[in-house]
């Protein structure tokens, strides 16, 4: 019984020893993963030190060289010599998969073997491409000459003779004013293209980037939310243990008092055990070992009297213990003398087992009391670390609900920036669409126009739209499919291609081709006659303009083509219309100079504005 709370302390201490143990060893884990982190970063940093070392030492070299090239003294000269001469002690890398400085060498001639090939390669494409060029520009300059010759000669016509002849003069100038505004909207057409390629570019760029970004933010957030898991378990265990520590304490605790409690209850009743035998047997002793009378000695008495009274005193104290004994032995109830020599005995014994019982109490109460107090110092040292760690993991969960709080505003943020992309994604799509119905609009108005010149009937060479558009269900790669598919016919119905060329030239080829020649004041032509007065055009293509220009607004005609309205001219008469018969519809019939004036002007106008766009997404990206 007073064994099994020791073996129960004792159970608990190797308990606590074997959890002890355990932190520890997780301790010197983490402590080694540690230590090989510092080395690995150690070895990284000591080769970007080496790195630095090496680029330093090479613009040194460098500024000696530009030092000696502005002031070529002999103090620079000997800086540069060294320079040189410690760059050719240094030793050069063998490339990969060389052994010795053959292998190298042939590696290398191997290497030098293949880039020339691939610039053979690339000579070849940009020899044929050149050709194609060519090709193109004499078919161009062929075509421009064609159509200069037939202005100058419409223009040097001589004056209608007859009504009929006027009529068809002014049906051809209508027609041709028709083409040029259909040219003029082509342009319109082509420049919102390029500017809707860009917007894609850079929306498709917003796009991938915000992607990445949200998928680095579900990373980081699952990653913190299993760090958070695993935090949260640790701390379930912390908490688990620290209970049952407490409940272990507790029972320890309770089953020291007890003991405790015990012991003080047994030595107390060994104690008046103790007492009350010894008060029993001081007793017994003063009955047994009674004083008897007071022997006196006569000096004077004789030998023979001496005697006698010695005699009758041994006698008498004989009388006395044989009455005393068997007095003794009728209190305590015994018929021989033997027994009663035993009972005195086991009576001795007794209080010899009682004193022995009462010093191994005491010392067992000093041992107790000192583990008391041992325990009672564990206890308080565990209540304090438990303290502590519950500070700190309080701590830290506050510091990691902190950080989850911040992760989850910014999912939310950048959800909201990704349905405002999507929603700008969407405005864009549509816009397109309705560009593609307004292009559909132009290529048959356009189909019409061509057949009342060639005077047939109008033949059905527009391709029809497909369902997906009308239906607002088609994809962006279809519809800019569609766009190039328009920007092909648009070219070859333009005269700048033609059907039997090759079309799938690459874009740089179609914006060569595009860009438009110097303005010419007051030059001759080909022919000799002087042209005064106006500046010729030679395209209806995009003007060159002036790098400190400012961009114009957006003119009637750009205009009138986003909002789905009707384009309106300022009209003049014709040059012919005064030598016939004047009507309404001869005034309402617009001049060829004054249509190009008004095409200059829009297109001169926008192109200034696409310059100042460039200028400023080259500013943006540097």
């Amino acid at each position: 019984m007073e064994n099994a709370p020791v073996k129960t302390n004792e159970a608990n201490l190797e308990e606590l020893n074997k959890k002890i143990v355990e932190i520890k060893r997780k301790i010197v884990l983490s402590e080694g993963q540690k230590k090989a982190n510092v080395e690995e970063w150690g070895v990284d940093k000591k080769q970007l030190t080496e790195k630095i070392n090496e680029l330093k030492k090479e613009i040194k070299s460098l500024t000696a060289k530009l030092k000696y090239l502005y002031n070529p003294s002999k103090k620079n000269q000997k800086l540069v010599q060294q320079d040189s001469s410690i760059q050719q002690r240094k030793r050069i890398p063998l490339p990969k998969g060389a052994k010795n400085a053959d292998e190298g060498i042939h590696i290398l001639d191997l290497q030098i073997i293949d880039l020339k090939k691939q610039n053979d390669l690339f000579h070849a494409k940009i020899q044929k491409k050149q050709e194609n060029l060519d090709k193109l520009s004499a078919e161009y300059q062929k075509l421009h000459t064609y159509k200069k010759e037939k202005t100058s000669l419409i223009q040097s016509e001589r004056p209608p003779e007859t009504q009929e002849e006027d009529q068809n003069r002014k049906l051809i100038t209508r027609l041709e004013n028709e083409i040029h505004k259909m040219e003029v909207q082509w342009n319109e057409a082509e420049h919102i293209r390029k500017k809707y390629r860009l917007i894609k570019n850079s929306l498709m760029t917003d796009a991938e980037r915000f992607e990445s970004t949200l998928q680095k933010m579900e990373a980081a957030i699952s990653e913190q939310q299993q760090e958070i898991d695993k935090l949260q378990s640790i701390y379930q265990e912390a908490l688990e243990m620290r209970d049952s520590t407490k409940s272990v304490l507790t029972k320890q605790e309770q089953m020291t008092v007890a003991s405790n409690k015990t012991r003080l209850r047994q030595a107390d009743e060994f104690r008046r055990q103790v007492e009350e035998r010894k008060a029993e047997l001081e007793r017994l002793e003063r009955k047994i070992f009674s004083t008897g009378s007071k022997f006196v000695h006569q000096e004077s008495g004789a030998s023979s009297g001496r005697m006698d009274d010695e005699d009758t005193l041994i006698r008498d104290s004989k009388a006395q213990m044989e009455a005393n004994l068997k007095k003794l032995m009728g209190i305590t109830s015994v018929t021989v003398s033997h027994e009663l020599i035993d009972r005195f005995l086991a009576q001795r014994e007794a209080s010899a087992r009682l004193t022995y019982l009462r010093n191994v109490t005491e010392h067992e109460k000093k041992r107790l009391e000192s583990q008391r107090e041992q325990l009672s110092l564990q206890l308080d040292v565990f209540k304090f670390s438990d303290n502590r760690e519950s500070e700190v993991n309080q701590e830290e969960l506050e510091r990691v609900k902190k950080d989850i709080e911040e992760q989850k505003k910014r999912k939310a943020e950048l959800e909201i920036e990704a349905e405002r992309t999507m929603v700008v994604l969407q405005t864009i799509k549509e816009a397109l669409v309705e560009m593609l119905l307004k292009l559909q609009e132009l290529d048959e108005i356009t189909a019409e126009i061509q057949s009342r010149r060639k005077l047939t009937k109008p033949a059905n060479i527009v391709a029809p739209l497909p369902d997906l558009l009308i239906s607002s269900n088609i994809t962006t790669e279809q519809i800019v499919k569609i766009l190039e598919e328009k920007v092909k016919v648009g070219l070859i119905a333009a005269g700048i291609l033609t059907e039997g060329v090759d079309t799938s030239m690459s874009e740089e080829v179609v914006e060569e081709l595009l860009k438009p020649p110097e303005l010419v004041q007051k030059s001759v032509d080909d022919d000799g006659s002087e042209v005064t007065g106006e500046k010729i055009i030679r395209s209806p293509s995009v003007m060159s303009f002036g790098i400190e220009e400012k961009p114009a607004a957006y003119p009637q005609v750009y205009s009138s083509l986003i909002a789905g309205r009707s384009t309106g001219l300022v009209s003049s008469a014709s040059p012919g219309a005064g030598m016939g018969a004047g009507s309404e519809e001869e005034a309402d019939v617009p001049s060829r100079s004054f249509l190009k004036r008004q095409a200059n002007l829009i297109l001169d106008a926008k192109s200034r504005r696409k310059f100042r766009q460039q200028q400023g997404q080259t500013t943006r990206r540097k």
